[in-house]
This record gives C-alpha cells, structure tokens and sequence, in this order.
C-alpha cells in the first residue's frame, strides 16, 4: 500500500490512498534530534532520539532500545560526515532493517527481502510504500527514523 506523508507546522501526517491517517510524527522546533511518532489506530507512542552513533527508541512503557548506525565507509573528504547507511529496529516481534541509498531513498528490509521503500525525502510531500499491510502500525516509527538518519549527516553553518 502507498502512504503519503505531508509535512504541516510541526508535525508529518501519514496518509493512506483513501486519504485515513496511518500515522503522526512530531518534532518540536526546539527538540533537536527528538522525533515522537504515533500510531493512528492503536495509539501506541515512540520517541525516537537521535544519539551519537545510534538511534533511541523509548515506548511509552519499556526499556529504550538502541538501534547502532553503520555508516558509509567509503565517504570522501572531510568537509561532511558519512552518510548514515543503515540500522535495525525492533518493530514488535520483527527486526526490520532500514538502508538508506545514496539517493536518499530508504528501503524497508527483513530477513534480506525487501519489504518496502521511502521514496521523496527531499521533497514536501514523501511516498512510503509498505508490502504488508501489518506494518502500518509502524509507519511513524520507520519514518520517523529515516527522517533521523536522513538529516544525520547535515552539516550546521553558525
């Protein structure tokens, strides 16, 4: 299924092709690396954390789970960061991977097959296309991440 996510004030809305919210993720404009994502339906919470190196993600109840960023290796110069190349969420009781390409697209793995994609991220309006239809409850959470692993490798002029 294609989901649309439109950016609004301080919030992303995830919308299915019927137009239904699938999923909410929030930034706050002083927050830094601090997204929260939120399922539609079930209500479930995640505040996703970008640390050094690695993604938090703390639900509501629960341990944090630590998700490391393995980088590209081969970046050239040093005038940027590598480009954060992928990392493993615990998604219930599955471990999906979530690998960014250099054209800044993320495809959506488990177990090697390719389960989904977010494509546009550069853009205002993002595509997330998702095989499963059981994944939606973890659109916010997926975006939310390559949203954190998409800007982790900016650069801040002062």
């Amino acid at each position: 299924m294609k989901y649309t996510v439109r950016r609004k004030l301080e919030t992303y809305e995830i919308r299915d092709e019927e137009h239904h919210l699938a999923g909410r993720v929030r930034r706050s404009l002083c927050s830094g690396c601090r997204l929260s994502a939120e399922d539609a339906e079930s209500g479930i919470c995640y505040e996703v954390t970008r640390e050094k190196g690695a993604l938090v993600i703390q639900e509501a109840e629960g341990n944090p789970a630590y998700c490391k960023i393995r980088y590209l290796e081969d970046a050239a110069g040093y005038a940027r960061p590598p480009m954060a190349l992928e990392t493993e969420l615990e998604a219930g009781d599955r471990t999906l991977m979530l690998r960014q390409k250099k054209n800044r697209t993320f495809a959506i793995l488990e177990n090697g097959r390719q389960l989904g994609e977010i494509r546009r991220m550069m853009s205002r309006n993002k595509e997330l296309v998702l095989e499963e239809e059981d994944l939606k409850r973890y659109s916010g959470l997926l975006f939310a991440a390559a949203y954190l692993m998409l800007h982790d490798d900016d650069v801040m002029v002062v």
